[in-house]
C-alpha cells in the first residue's frame, strides 16, 4: 500500500492487502495469544472462539506445563468458572494450537533474561510503583 519493502523474514503475521483492497481472503481461523514471564512465574494464553486457555508453566525456562485453565471469556470475563474438567477436548485443541504457534515462532517463553541489572533511580521508580518490595 504504502510501497515499504520491509524484510519478510523479520515480519509475523499475514497480509490483509486483498481484503482491504476489496478482493477477498481466505477464511482462518482467528487467534490470539498473550505470553509473560513476570515475578518469574511463566504463563501463556490463547484466545480463540470465544475460549481462553492459560497455560502456567511456573518457574522460568520450564517447558512442561503445571497447570492450565479453561475459560469462556465472553461469558466469564472475571475468570472464575475454569471448564478445563467439562470441554476436555477444546482445552486440548487450544493447547496444540498454541504449541504450534509458538513452535513457528520459536517463542517458548524466554522472554525475560536471566538477571535485569537497574540503577538506583530506576528501582526507587520501580518501588514507588509497587513493583519491588524490600
Amino acid at each position: 500500500l504504502l510501497e515499504i519493502r520491509p524484510d519478510d523474514s523479520e515480519i509475523q503475521g499475514r497480509s490483509l492487502k486483498e481484503a482491504v483492497l476489496g478482493g477477498t481472503r481466505a477464511e482462518e481461523k482467528e487467534f490470539g495469544v498473550v505470553e509473560s514471564a513476570m515475578m518469574n512465574i511463566d504463563k501463556s494464553a490463547i484466545l480463540s472462539d470465544g475460549w481462553k486457555l492459560i497455560v502456567n508453566y511456573g518457574q522460568r525456562k520450564r517447558k512442561k506445563p503445571e497447570s492450565r485453565e479453561l475459560y469462556r471469556y465472553v461469558e466469564d470475563p472475571l475468570e472464575r468458572d475454569d471448564r478445563g474438567e467439562d470441554e476436555k477436548e477444546i482445552a486440548r485443541r487450544l493447547f496444540r494450537q498454541l504449541g504450534a504457534w509458538q513452535d513457528s515462532c520459536d517463542a517458548r517463553l524466554d522472554l525475560v533474561p536471566e538477571e535485569v541489572v537497574v540503577s538506583d533511580e530506576e528501582r526507587r521508580a520501580l518501588e514507588a510503583l509497587g513493583y519491588l518490595r524490600d
